[in-house]
């Protein structure tokens, strides 16, 4: 939807924002560096008020080219640095 604080029944979205910060925490925990890297796209996708930017998705959930924009830049100077290597 196009606003969040309408489109979503009150609560659920800090539950569903809850989970994903949650979920991040725990794959975190699994990149060493090497084998497994860690990228933090989550705070790129939020607005000044911590809540999903809606300009970076079609539909709430999944990313538009704006949103992807977003996780290529944040990927491609990881994948510079392995390729150099």
């Amino acid at each position: 939807g196009k606003d969040y604080t309408k489109d979503r029944p009150e609560g659920v979205r800090d539950h569903i924002l809850e989970k994903i910060v949650r979920t991040n925490g725990i794959i975190r925990k699994l990149a060493d560096g090497k084998h497994v890297i860690w990228i933090d796209l989550y705070p790129k996708f939020l607005d000044a008020d911590g809540l999903p930017r809606l300009d970076y998705f079609h539909d709430g959930t999944h990313p538009n080219s704006a949103g992807y924009t977003v996780i290529a830049d944040a990927i491609l100077p990881i994948y510079r640095k392995i390729l150099k290597k």
